[in-house]
């Protein structure tokens, strides 16, 4: 058996140049359920994705976002939601299963989901709630103030990453009809 080696070094890894850039946030106001279902805009996920790359990115999508949302009072109390290619909001980014974002265009994705947690319960069950009266004497319920922590993950591409984006903190409350 023989071996060969070289002397040479290999040379320095260079990280590929980032592509893509990121951010999230929760839509602040309350969360509005009437017959459970969320009629408000309070809670709704905001996504965005910007191509910072000085060509046009096409290729294949895999739209998948994925959020992990938490009561900042008490983590055990979460809730991960996910979404797809039906919460992008400007349409004609994709055609035919291929996404195209051109030089720093940005992408929106807005997702309202089920203000419940992993196991079934609706987050304002964990907080104190208050009997109010509209102005036309219908009665409602009025959450207390939930705090809240988020982080998220966003995949665009078939062949890049998810982009892993930094933990926020907002505080909402609930209006249930």
């Amino acid at each position: 058996m023989f071996l060969l080696s070289c002397d040479e070094q290999l040379p320095t890894r260079e990280d590929p140049p980032s592509i893509l850039l990121s951010s999230f946030s929760i839509e602040p106001g309350p969360a509005v359920l009437e017959d459970s279902t969320n009629s408000g805009r309070g809670g709704i996920i905001n996504m965005d994705v910007t191509n910072i790359y000085d060509e046009v990115l096409q290729d294949t999508a895999m739209i998948r976002g994925t959020l992990e949302l938490w009561m900042r009072t008490d983590p055990t109390k979460r809730a991960t939601v996910t979404f797809d290619e039906r919460a992008l909001q400007n349409i004609s980014s994709l055609f035919r299963g291929i996404l195209t974002i051109r030089v720093n265009e940005k992408i929106f994705f807005v997702h309202q989901w089920s203000q419940r947690t992993d196991e079934g319960e609706y987050f304002w069950r964990y907080v104190p709630v208050t009997l109010k009266v509209d102005g036309q004497g219908n009665q409602y319920l009025e959450s207390d103030t939930l705090y809240m922590a988020a982080s998220a993950s966003i995949q665009v591409f078939k062949k890049v990453q998810p982009i892993k984006l930094p933990e926020i903190h907002y505080s909402m409350f609930y209006i249930i009809r």
